[in-house]
């Protein structure tokens, strides 16, 4: 499942092509998204902020606008 990931205010959430959201994400929703040129494996965290972890374990801000796949 493909959308666009965006801050709805109080979590992140994804609107898909359809135009449905998906009512927010939570902690450790896994997806994925392009960092570095190419798509990595990430999931949600809650810190100070929402951030997502990379496999390796890398902190970086949540990447609002970009189009993002979900995993099952």
């Amino acid at each position: 499942m493909y959308g666009i990931l965006f801050d709805n205010g109080e979590r992140p959430d994804v609107v898909l092509q359809n135009g449905m959201t998906l009512g927010g994400l939570h902690c450790g929703t896994v997806f994925r998204c392009v960092i570095d040129g190419e798509y990595t494996d990430v999931r949600l965290e809650l810190m100070n902020d929402w951030v997502i972890v990379t496999a390796d374990n890398k902190v970086r801000d949540v990447p609002y606008g970009l189009e993002i796949e979900i995993l099952a």
